[in-house]
Formats: C-alpha cells, sequence, structure tokens
C-alpha cells in the first residue's frame, strides 16, 4: 500500500529560497552601468562556491581565475595577465567534469572577448570604462533616454507642467507614450529590490492629463535654412520637433490624411485616441512644421475620376513594364532635354541660328541615349524611335531658339519647385489645412518700365490644350495655380500660362493658308497653347515679329494691306487672351475648386465617377479601365471661355 508522503522544507531551505529570489530580483534591477570585470568576478565566485571538488580544474583552475581578474581590479595585472586570464579559462572549459567548471569559465572567455577593452582600460588607467557613465538603470533602459527620477519626482510635487516639460527635453510625444509605451524602464526599477517597480508609465500618463496646456520653449535663432521630412510617423514627427526646437523649418510629406503613423493607423483606438496624438503633433505645429497631403496633378486626377485617384494614390498598384520605351519614359527623356536645353539657349549672347540650336540639342541628347543604370529611360528604344525623337528635339530647339530671339521674355528658372511655406494653403470647412507643392516647368520673366510681368511654361509629351471649361471643372488647373504661386513669389503681374507641346503630332494640310510653308505650318502645332494677358505691349514683347506670332504663340495677328500688325490680333483670337482681372478671377476659382477637390478627397470618395468634357474623357487612356468596367463618362457638356468667364465672374461676387 503506497502512501502520500508530503517533504516540509526545513527553515534553512526557506530561508535559502528567500535569498536565491532577493538575489534574483537584484540582478534584474542591477544598473548596467556595474563594471562588467566585477560582475564577471561575482558570477565566478558564486560558480567556484558550488564546486564540488571533485575535479582539478574546477577546484583549483576558477579559484587561480579569481585571483587574476583580483589582480585586473587592483591595478596589479599587466598585459600577460589577461594572455594568462585567457589560456587558463580555455583550459578549464576543455578539461573541467561538470557544467559548473564549464560554463564559469565559458563567462570568464565570452567576457574577454566583449569587453577587452575593459580589462586594458584597468591596467593602463586603473579605471573602468562603465564608470565614466553611470545612468540610472530606468534612465539606460528608456529608449528615449527621459529624466525618469527627474519627472517621477516632479509628479510628486505636483509640478506637472514641469514633468511634461522635462519629458519633452528627450521625447516629443509625452502623450502617446503615456498610453502605449512598452515601458522597460520598469524591468530595471531599483524599486524591484523591494517589492515591486514604480508605476513610472503610468505616473507620465497622469502628468500629461493634468498639466494642461504646456508651452514649448523658445526657438533658436533661424538657420535660414528648411528640412523635408519623409513620412509622418513618431520619427518624422520626433525630427521635425526637434529641428523646429533649433530653429529649422520643416516640412513633413506624409502619403496618410493625418500625420501619427502607426500610432493612428495601426494601434487600435482603444489603446490610444486620435486626440492623443493630435495633442503631441500640436506640438510641432508651434514650431512651423506643415504636413502636406497632395499635389496639383494629385487633385487634377481626384477631379478626373475618383476611383482612378484611389487606385494611383490609395493601392497604388504596380504596372508591367514593357522592355521598350513607351509614352512616359520618352515624355521622361525629352523633358530632360528641354531643361538642359533651356538652361544653355539664355546663356548664349546674340541670336541663335536654327544650326546652332540643333546642334546644342544633339550635344544634350547623345548622352542621354547613352547613359547606363537605372535611370536609363530609352532602355529598349528601337531605332526609327531614337530618330523620331532626334527629329522632334530638333524641331522644338529650333522653336525655343525662334521664341528666344524673338521675345523679350527671359527664362529665369527650369524645374522650379513651389513648397507649401511659398502659397498659402487650402482652408478647409472644418478647419483642416491642406498644404500644396508642385514644380513648373519653366518660369520666364519681363521687367517693363516700373511693371515685372511673369508667365508659366509646362511642357507636355501629349496634345494637351488649355480650355477655361476645363479649369471650371477642376481638370486643368496647375497652371493657373503655378502662375498665382510665381506671381505671389516674384511680386509680378500675369503675362500668360502655357503648354508647350513637344511633339507636333501627324501633318494636316488641309485647310492651312496657302500662303504658309511647310515649316511654318509644321511649327504652328508646336506653338504654345494657353491664354496671353490682352495687353498689345505685351503680346509685341512676347513676338517682336508679328508674321512669325502664330509660330509662337496661340494668336493669330491682325493684317491691314496683308501686313500682319505688330501686337495687335484678330477678334477670334482674343479668345485666347485674357484680362488682368480675368486672370484674377481664374486664380481665385482655381483655390476654391482645389479646397473643393480637396475636401471631398479628405472623406474619402472613390467612387467610378469618370468625367468627360469636350477636350478631357478621363477614360479615354485611363489604365484602370479592366478594372472599374465603366462605360461613358460623365458628360458636362460644352462650354466656350466666355461662358466659363460669365459663370466665374458670378461665382466671385457670391465667393
Amino acid at each position: 500500500m503506497s502512501r502520500l508522503d508530503i517533504k516540509t522544507a526545513s527553515k534553512a531551505q526557506t530561508v535559502v529560497d528567500h535569498l536565491y529570489k532577493d538575489m534574483e530580483r537584484r540582478i534584474a534591477s542591477s544598473p548596467p552601468g556595474l563594471c562588467p570585470i566585477d560582475m564577471s568576478l561575482t558570477f565566478l565566485q558564486l560558480c567556484h562556491a558550488q564546486s564540488c571538488g571533485k575535479c582539478v580544474p574546477c577546484r583549483i583552475g576558477l579559484g587561480q581565475l579569481a585571483v587574476l581578474m583580483g589582480q585586473i581590479l587592483d591595478g596589479t595585472g599587466s598585459m600577460l595577465t589577461i594572455d594568462t586570464i585567457e589560456k587558463t579559462a580555455c583550459a578549464i572549459v576543455a578539461s573541467a567534469d561538470c557544467a559548473i567548471g564549464r560554463d564559469a569559465a565559458r563567462l570568464v572567455v565570452d567576457g574577454l572577448e566583449g569587453f577587452r577593452d575593459d580589462y586594458i582600460e584597468h591596467i593602463e588607467h586603473h579605471r573602468c570604462l562603465a564608470s565614466l557613465a553611470l545612468p540610472v538603470p530606468c534612465v539606460a533602459l528608456c529608449p528615449a533616454g527621459v529624466d525618469v527620477p527627474g519627472y517621477v519626482a516632479l509628479v510628486r510635487e505636483g509640478r506637472y507642467a514641469d514633468a511634461v516639460r522635462l519629458i519633452r527635453k528627450d521625447n516629443p510625444m509625452p502623450t502617446a507614450c503615456a498610453y502605449i509605451c512598452e515601458h522597460p524602464c520598469e524591468a530595471r526599477c531599483r524599486r524591484n529590490m523591494v517589492d515591486a517597480p514604480v508605476n513610472i508609465r503610468g505616473l507620465k500618463r497622469y502628468a500629461v492629463d493634468h498639466a494642461g496646456d504646456v508651452p514649448n520653449p523658445a526657438c533658436g535663432k533661424s538657420t535660414g535654412k528648411r528640412v523635408a521630412i519623409i513620412g509622418g510617423g513618431p520619427t518624422g514627427i520626433a525630427a521635425a520637433y526637434f529641428l523646429g526646437r533649433e530653429g529649422v523649418p520643416t516640412t513633413i510629406f506624409e502619403r496618410e490624411r493625418k500625420l501619427g503613423g502607426v500610432p493612428r493607423y495601426v494601434i487600435p483606438a482603444f489603446r490610444i485616441s486620435d486626440d492623443a496624438i493630435d495633442k503631441d503633433i500640436a506640438l510641432m505645429e508651434r514650431y512651423g512644421v506643415e504636413g502636406l497631403v497632395a499635389s496639383i496633378s494629385q487633385l487634377e486626377t481626384f477631379a478626373q475620376c475618383p476611383f482612378a485617384h484611389f487606385l494611383d494614390y490609395g493601392i497604388r498598384p504596380k504596372e508591367l513594364k514593357e522592355p521598350e520605351m513607351d509614352a512616359r519614359d520618352r515624355g521622361t527623356l525629352e523633358h530632360r532635354a528641354i531643361e538642359q536645353f533651356v538652361g544653355k539657349l539664355y546663356q548664349q549672347e546674340g541670336p541663335v541660328t536654327d544650326e546652332m540650336a540643333e546642334q546644342m540639342m544633339m550635344d544634350i541628347l547623345q548622352p542621354l541615349f547613352d547613359e547606363d543604370g537605372r535611370n536609363r529611360p530609352q532602355e529598349g528604344l528601337t531605332q526609327a524611335g531614337h530618330r523620331q525623337i532626334r527629329r522632334t528635339m530638333g524641331r522644338m530647339s529650333r522653336i525655343m531658339a525662334m521664341h528666344r530671339n524673338l521675345s523679350a521674355f527671359r527664362a529665369v528658372g527650369e524645374e522650379v519647385n513651389f513648397t507649401p511655406q511659398q502659397i498659402l494653403p487650402l482652408e478647409l470647412e472644418n478647419g483642416e489645412k491642406v498644404y500644396l507643392e508642385g514644380k513648373i516647368d519653366r518660369v520666364d520673366m519681363l521687367e517693363m518700365g516700373s511693371k515685372r510681368y511673369a508667365r508659366v511654361i509646362d511642357y507636355k509629351s501629349g496634345n494637351t490644350t488649355l480650355n477655361l471649361e476645363d479649369v471650371y471643372y477642376g481638370l486643368r488647373l496647375q497652371l493657373f495655380l503655378y502662375l498665382d504661386a510665381v506671381l505671389s513669389m516674384r511680386q509680378a503681374l500675369p503675362a500668360g500660362g502655357f503648354y508647350q507641346k513637344l511633339s507636333q503630332g501627324a501633318m494636316r494640310l488641309d485647310g492651312a493658308r496657302a500662303d504658309e510653308s511647310f515649316e511654318a505650318k509644321q511649327n504652328k502645332k508646336l506653338s504654345l497653347s494657353g491664354f496671353v494677358l490682352r495687353d498689345k505691349a505685351v503680346v509685341e514683347k512676347m513676338c517682336s515679329d508679328p508674321e512669325q506670332l502664330e509660330q509662337l504663340l496661340p494668336l493669330t495677328p491682325r493684317r491691314q494691306g496683308g501686313k500682319a500688325l505688330a501686337g495687335e490680333v484678330t477678334e477670334t483670337s482674343k479668345k485666347r487672351t485674357l484680362t488682368e482681372k480675368e486672370f484674377s478671377i481664374l486664380r481665385r476659382h482655381t483655390r476654391r475648386k482645389l479646397t473643393e477637390l480637396a475636401g471631398e478627397l479628405l472623406q474619402g470618395h472613390a467612387e467610378v465617377s469618370p468625367m468627360h468634357t469636350t477636350n478631357v474623357d478621363a477614360c479615354k487612356y485611363c489604365k484602370y479601365s479592366s478594372v472599374c468596367g465603366f462605360e461613358g463618362a460623365k458628360n458636362e457638356g460644352k462650354m466656350d471661355n466666355d461662358e466659363v468667364l460669365a459663370y466665374l465672374r458670378r461665382e466671385d461676387r457670391d465667393a
């Protein structure tokens, strides 16, 4: 018959178990700044005390290792002592009978590999490297290095605002951390030696909840520089905060609707609310940090079809690329060539002949054709495509040389970026702000008397035209916003906004004037498309030879006795001109339309609703037509420029 035998631990064993647990707490709470050699020696002596004494390596060897390491700590050791320690420890690892000896010696070997510099520091300078900076354990374990004892003491005294200020010195997101921090500091809290760690995260939350609005420290002296930060998560927010504190304004480029990153979009709301995140983000905004949500092209895409915008900027599918050059690759190549050409063109002294212009362009094109690497847009280009690009760019070089020779306007910038700081943000009805950015292909300026005029030119590879109908519906907003930005930055008057086609397409001669040469007919297809200021003097400054006007601008000169009159255009051509007031109306409409589109975008609209006007069919070249399966875009009806202007005048009065 079996009996249950329950053995009760003796008093001595109970005390030993308690000592083990106490030691465990102390080891867990040991500050990481303790001398690693001293710590290794302590563990070595502990193992030596547990030795049964049956084998010499353990009984004698561990004791000898302890003596040698003691010499290092006493300052009596030498470099030879280190070698002796290493050889002795390796011999014990190889010959000890049990794990006590082997593991104790292996700990010494590992220490020699991990912190040999500390052994050398004791020998040469009689000091410990770790003792040079002995951090408090909770501070050492904090990823942000926050002064934990400092703000805990301030909370104890009821100085909650001061506690938050102290936290912000190292951590710009105290509110978010008060809710979701993993608090590794508590694992090393020295209160563990007594009973349980201090509720460090809880005290931080209490301080944040009771501190109220705590002003930021004053900004440092401005450096005159700006920094762009990609990504509005905690890292981007922290970088923006500390840069702003030092007097460096920043712009955060964030793909999502709001800043916040993982805390806002990944961590569930029951753990941290949007209000808590917004509280920390507000700190940055006081230092001039701005969040960017949209570009002009993005809002134009949204106006054409919200679903296409959702796929382009939300889902972001990767398009399968064919090995040959597509239209976008060719457009990239042509843009790069034109950008370089214009810069060289306006550096030339005196008139530029067609031959000079073509040679300049060919000199620019050849390196672009020959370059290697991932930026090689011409990969897979056929010989026919190669010749076509040369022909097109050669004609463009002659056209632009003609512009330079006959126009008083001068190019002052290519690929001109404007930032959210250079153009006012869009103010939405709910109080949110949408910051805009863009890149202007070219800016031309003219000083005429006391007045300064500006025109913007955007290069287009396709046959893009600018009609006010498309501006009205938000499909072509770039030029007028670019013009608005330039006029604001340069304190200038509007001279015009234009698209410059880079390809003339197929040549049709039917309906052309009989007195025109073939060259003139070709050039007309590459003339600027857009709107010109209705001012005779400005038109004349854009083209000093009225006979060449049609080859440069979307205007036809008025003739008298068969002779073209300088600066004067036909009544039909006046539809391509605007007064200064009409330019202002269109600029204001552009901002109102962008505000409307941005509001709809931020509300999450993604319905299949393509737009169709006289000149724009959102479905015609849409790469997502096979995805949505939509047939027949929304037709807004045809409006001529006069009708659009009449609508805009009424809209402007009512605004």
